[in-house]
Order: structure tokens, then C-alpha cells, then sequence
């Protein structure tokens, strides 16, 4: 009689062993199904300038980037950083940015911490005068905003901006050089 108690007993735990294991093993596939289902969405959304873009040519730089956050301006600013550094990778140039990340997802519950400190910097190239050439924001199956961008450099006598600055360093430097000129010690 007591084999048998003990036997139930150890078929009963066992069986709540297993079914403890199934319930973990659910959650892990949920998981699992959801980052696949955001990715596929990701993948299935991308604009088609973001899939093919323009060519690189004697008149510009094009690059894309894509980033996902719960924060529109997050998203944006930070595909567009990953965009701004591909450029500097053509230019040949070391492009410095981190960024730091932390999710936690408690019960179904994601609380997400994001640290951003993205700077694109090209060592030895200047990417001033970029310009955001085509911008779309999708939202993925987690209710974050995907944005996905084109970013074009402009090369040359197209890229107003930095032809404006070089301007402005000429002309501080003719009158700096003027000044001095006349200087007599």
C-alpha cells in the first residue's frame, strides 16, 4: 500500500515536473515566434530605395540605415547615424559611434532602457551638407517604430553646404592674413 501511495506521489510531481517545463518551453517559443514575426515584418516592409539604392556616382554618396525604438526620434536619429557612418566607411574614413542597450522583459512586460550616444565622426573625411533623402517609419508587431533612411553626401560643387564653409574659411583666412600683412614689428 505504501509502494503505491509513494508511487502516486512520484507520478504526480513528475507529471508537474513536466508540465513546469512545458509552460517555459511555451513562453521560450512565444518568444521565439514574436522575434521572428518582428523581423519578418522588418524585412517585409523595407522600402524598395532602402533594398536598392541609388549607385554612388561622381555627383554623391548614398547609404541606408534602418533602426527600431519606442522612441520615433530614437529611431530616426539613429538610422540615420548608421547611414552617416557607412559613408564614412566609402570615404575611407574611421567613423566613431556607440550606443548602449538594455531590455527587460518581465511577464510578457518589456521595460526598455536605451542609451544612445551616437556621433558620427569621420576621422579624415567631411560629411557635411549630408542630406536625408528619403525617410519612411513603419510600426514592427512590437509597437516599435522601424525607420528606415537614405542618406546622400553630396560631392564636389553639389554639396552647397560644405562648399558655403570653405567659403567662409577662405574669406576668415584672406582677411586674418590681410590684417597681419601689414603688420610691422
Amino acid at each position: 500500500m505504501k509502494i503505491t501511495i509513494i508511487s502516486s506521489v512520484m507520478a504526480a510531481l513528475c507529471i508537474s515536473a513536466c508540465s513546469t517545463t512545458s509552460v517555459y518551453e511555451k513562453q521560450a517559443e512565444k518568444a521565439r515566434v514574436q522575434a521572428i514575426a518582428v523581423q519578418k515584418a522588418a524585412v517585409n516592409n523595407m522600402p524598395s530605395w532602402y533594398v536598392n539604392p541609388p549607385a554612388n556616382d561622381a555627383n554623391a554618396i548614398y547609404a541606408t540605415g534602418t533602426a527600431a525604438s519606442a522612441s520615433l526620434s530614437s529611431a530616426e536619429a539613429n538610422a540615420t547615424n548608421i547611414a552617416l557612418g557607412k559613408i564614412c566607411n566609402v570615404l575611407n574614413s574611421k567613423a566613431t559611434q556607440t550606443s548602449n542597450f538594455f531590455q527587460r522583459d518581465v511577464n510578457g512586460d518589456t521595460h526598455e532602457v536605451s542609451e544612445t550616444v551616437i556621433k558620427t565622426r569621420c576621422e579624415t573625411a567631411n560629411i557635411t551638407g549630408y542630406v536625408v533623402q528619403s525617410r519612411e517609419v513603419v510600426v514592427d508587431p512590437a509597437g516599435r517604430a522601424r525607420t528606415y533612411v537614405l542618406v546622400a553626401l553630396p560631392l564636389g560643387l553639389a554639396n552647397t553646404t560644405a562648399t558655403a564653409q570653405q567659403s567662409d574659411r577662405n574669406r576668415s583666412n584672406a582677411v586674418s592674413r590681410a590684417a597681419s600683412a601689414f603688420d610691422t614689428e
